[in-house]
């Protein structure tokens, strides 16, 4: 699982492990518009003499890979990652911010799930969101996947869909009963045509509120 903590002049990435199988490495790529990070290093944890990490800033990506000398078997803190800012950067919640390219944990690709994932440190925060929001996609156009984010203020039955300009659903990205949170989940559109695409959530919480809000995207290939 993974959780982050926001501070002035870097964000702490906490890759924490169940216990339910050996970790031996973590390799990633993420992506963050107008990367402020100049700097990826291990921050202090039990572990920092088992695991070593190198990585590679090249614009708005960010490549991280750490490997350890032994597995981590039982459930705890495999590493804390410290992403720190440069000094003109304007932004401080990378958190909120990134999505993943590719995420590996031993040689399991876990990127989907990872992207879907609610980060229960905005919970602890007090940052659950007021209102719902479908952000608009990023970037935009784009080829060939695109980054969405959208924010819930309760649990409840979440389903985002595809469309084109014809209005036929094209995709299904969400369907499922999610928490309160803030998400950030990929849509990889290798498999469809350049034009335009309409992207619509719908929510349905417990006490039978409803939501949903259209946004347009523009695949260009």
């Amino acid at each position: 699982t993974l959780d982050y903590r926001d501070e002035a002049g870097f964000t702490d990435m906490l890759v924490q492990s169940t216990g339910e199988t050996s970790l031996y490495s973590n390799e990633f790529t993420m992506i963050i518009p107008n990367n402020p990070v100049e700097s990826v290093e291990l921050a202090e944890s039990d572990l920092n003499d088992v695991y070593t990490l190198s990585s590679a800033i090249t614009g708005d990506t960010i490549r991280v890979a750490i490997a350890g000398n032994r597995a981590m078997n039982d459930a705890g803190l495999m590493a804390k990652i410290r992403f720190s800012y440069n000094e003109d950067a304007t932004v401080n919640n990378a958190s909120e911010l990134l999505s993943f390219d590719k995420f590996m944990i031993n040689e399991s690709d876990l990127t989907e799930f990872v992207n879907a994932t609610y980060t229960s440190t905005e919970a602890q925060n007090g940052g659950i969101p007021e209102e719902f929001a479908l952000k608009q996609n990023y970037p935009n156009p784009f080829n060939p996947s695109t980054k969405i984010a959208y924010d819930l203020p309760q649990a409840g039955e979440v389903t985002i869909q595809v469309y084109n300009i014809l209005g036929q659903l094209v995709n299904t990205v969400v369907s499922e009963r999610q928490k309160a949170g803030r998400y950030n989940i990929r849509w990889d559109a290798s498999q469809f045509g350049s034009g335009t695409y309409l992207l619509r959530i719908d929510f349905k919480g417990n006490d039978n509120q409803s939501y949903s809000q259209v946004r347009k995207m523009l695949l260009i290939k």
